[in-house]
């Protein structure tokens, strides 16, 4: 989605810039051509938040999120440009703490203390960091609902470390295939777990399309929290009885929706729901616009994710719904520091459990 207003920050621009640099010659020098990587290519780089929009609307299916992500990397370890905003903070806080925000590791499980887990899990819930540490309701909602169905539950707790997810989009592509992914795709496969289920988008393109990328396919199958709730559901094994009188849009979060292919599980969940009215914004599904939270682009370029923020809420408002629902914490997150105004908003778990 370009809300950059500049050409060289649309994917036209991004691609043209790499040509030029392709096609470097000695006459850059007396024409006065400055081509070389430099802070405009960057900042061209990393006004993108992974929606993948431009992928899907490529005429000639250039697989342009790929190429954005390995832009960056080549900038970052390759050119040796530090990424811009708080990134390298951000990467800093990982080594040191495992995870975004460089909070204490010990706290990581804070959330779990009222949950009995099983010893031998057949689900493996991954937390992830904005759940673990600023979204702690949606991790209870997650494991109350699986326990629910019956589903016995583990966690890595304080084992658990950051997915690097915002790592890859953020240039620091060799510390996490080297370090990062391969660690937590070991402990997930030392836990015996045969599904892991995470509540954030970003962490399930991590496990569901990173890691197997770079190590081939997982022991485990990945499921995002509504995809295998609903499966849950559709068997007979979770139910919702409770009416929650409400009208609610839905927000597809990019990393479930147009990554990795899902728009109907978090709807049918939430059709099951009695009295809870849905409506649709008038872009929606394959056409949805992004939250603005993807890829690293709040901690590349803050003021830009709430501009795009902003425009995604208004479009949401002009539904006429009470409350904005989604499927991810980064897009709660990134819609309240936005402003939502009069309008509420919640992960889809907080209307499940209601409706338990």
């Amino acid at each position: 989605m370009r809300t950059g207003g500049f050409e060289g920050d649309s994917p036209r621009g991004k691609i043209s810039y790499l040509k030029a640099l392709d096609q470097k010659s000695i006459l850059d020098l007396p024409l006065q051509r400055h081509v070389k990587p430099d802070g405009d290519l960057q900042h061209s780089a990393y006004w993108c938040t992974g929606c993948g929009a431009c992928e899907d609307a490529c005429p000639v299916d250039i697989p342009l999120a790929q190429r954005w992500l390995e832009m960056k990397g080549w900038l970052t370890e390759e050119v040796g440009l530090e990424p811009p905003g708080t990134l390298p903070l951000l990467y800093k806080n990982v080594l040191d703490t495992g995870n975004i925000y460089g909070e204490d590791p010990n706290l990581r499980d804070a959330w779990a203390k009222e949950f009995t887990f099983d010893p031998s899990p057949e689900v493996l819930f991954f937390a992830g960091c904005v759940t673990s540490y600023r979204k702690q309701t949606v991790a209870k909602n997650c494991v109350k609902l699986l326990q629910a169905a019956g589903a016995r539950v583990g966690i890595l707790g304080k084992r658990e470390r950051c997915s690097g997810s915002p790592l890859l989009h953020g240039g620091y592509q060799k510390y996490v295939s080297r370090d990062l992914a391969r660690q937590n795709v070991a402990d997930a496969e030392a836990s015996g777990a045969r599904v892991l289920v995470a509540s954030c988008t970003q962490c399930l393109s991590a496990f569901r399309e990173d890691y197997p990328r770079l190590y081939g396919r997982s022991a485990y199958d990945v499921f995002h929290i509504t995809q295998y709730l609903e499966k849950l559901a559709a068997d007979k094994k979770l139910q919702f009885k409770k009416p929650v009188k409400m009208k609610i849009v839905y927000q597809d979060p990019c990393f479930l929706s147009r990554h990795g292919g899902e728009y109907d599980s978090p709807r049918k969940l939430l059709k099951r729901i009695p009295q809870l009215e849905i409506v649709e914004p008038w872009k929606t599904k394959e056409t949805a616009e992004c939250c603005g939270a993807g890829g690293g682009f709040p901690f590349a370029d803050p003021d830009g994710a709430k501009d795009v923020g902003r425009r995604r809420l208004n479009q949401l408002r002009e539904a006429g719904a009470q409350a904005i629902v989604t499927g991810c914490p980064f897009c709660l997150s990134n819609f309240e520091a936005a402003g939502l105004g009069a309008v509420k908003a919640y992960d889809v778990t907080d209307l499940l459990v209601q409706a338990l």
